[in-house]
């Protein structure tokens, strides 16, 4: 690869991590919830949606060739990419994924093994800029009898770090998360995992903590094309939960969706941290009360393709 295409990969990696990390500025456990709260809240949670799309989806650029090469389908890789490891950058710098055992059992040939373990060491540096990510994942798929029925990936002892001069954000990633698609007209995600980010900055650290827990379904528009477009759906009964924790201060949120959300792969919009949420309708209201029993409701509602309005108790925040 050549110096100055390597330069232009590690900075897009390396600007995008940063810059979505730095952005985030916690809530105060105890005292009543705030705009600036409820937007770090909001910046959290649109992560979270956007692995939800990106398990239906599949992964861009060069992601599908690398899993073919490995032997993989491509969406176990997806759902990376959907947490934010900038994996298609880290892939055309020459980073690997390597598969044990090889060969894996696979008896319905949908190239989701019946249990492996996924092992990535990569470090990427170019003048100030440098990105590492390692560590293990168990893939197994959910029925190897039954062809596409799905998988789960599970994270053990895995991290990434960005780093630019004395700045920088070292992640690491517990639990797991699942698709279910056996219904080809409604699919099933389980999402269970703890994301922590320390950042630090001129010798002085904060640790930032999300930990997800949610069930939600994908109803596609066509399920003979279940990638292009589809309804997601938290049950308001049955509701997700988000904790943002911010040293020892802690949010405990409920959301659902209400409607639904609807998502398209005709849209390719990205947050201002590169965060891809390819959705134009729809709404996710996320509860919260504080330990003084206040409450307050923040609402996340897509009005157009990556278009939409943040409220907090009615009133627009963003």
């Amino acid at each position: 690869m050549s110096s100055p295409f390597r330069s232009i990969v590690v900075t897009t990696a390396l600007t995008g991590l940063l810059a979505a990390c730095g952005g985030q500025q916690p809530p105060h456990n105890g005292k009543p919830m705030t705009p600036e709260a409820a937007k770090a809240a909001a910046t959290v949670a649109l992560r979270d949606l956007s692995l939800g799309s990106s398990l239906v989806r599949g992964p861009s650029g060069i992601v599908p060739q690398s899993a073919a090469k490995a032997g993989l389908n491509a969406r176990v890789l997806g759902g990376l990419e959907g947490l934010g490891i900038p994996m298609r950058q880290a892939l055309e710098a020459g980073c690997e994924v390597k598969v044990e055992p090889l060969p894996f059992t696979d008896k319905d040939a949908d190239l989701v093994p019946a249990g492996a373990t996924l092992k990535v060491d990569c470090a990427l540096d170019h003048n100030g800029y440098s990105y590492a990510f390692k560590g293990t994942l168990r893939v197994e798929d959910n029925d190897d009898n039954f062809k596409d029925s799905g998988f789960r990936l599970s994270f053990q002892g895995f991290s990434d770090k960005a780093t630019k001069g004395d700045y920088s954000v070292e992640r690491s990633f517990d639990g797991s998360f699942a698709l279910d698609s056996k219904d080809p007209a409604l699919y099933k995600l389980d999402k269970n995992y703890v994301l922590t980010s320390k950042q630090t900055k001129a010798g002085q650290t904060n640790t930032l903590g999300a930990t997800f827990d949610t069930t939600e379904t994908y109803a596609p528009d066509d399920p003979s094309k279940p990638v292009l477009a589809g309804d997601f759906a938290v049950d308001k009964d049955k509701p997700g939960t988000l904790t943002v924790q911010k040293n020892s201060d802690v949010y405990n949120w409920n959301w659902y969706t209400d409607p639904t959300l609807h998502y398209t792969l005709s849209c390719a919009a990205v947050t201002g941290e590169g965060v891809w949420i390819p959705f134009d309708e729809g709404a996710v209201v996320y509860t919260y009360s504080d330990s003084k029993g206040q409450s307050a409701n923040l609402r996340l509602e897509f009005t157009g393709c990556g278009s939409y309005t943040l409220t907090l108790d009615g009133k627009v925040i963003n």
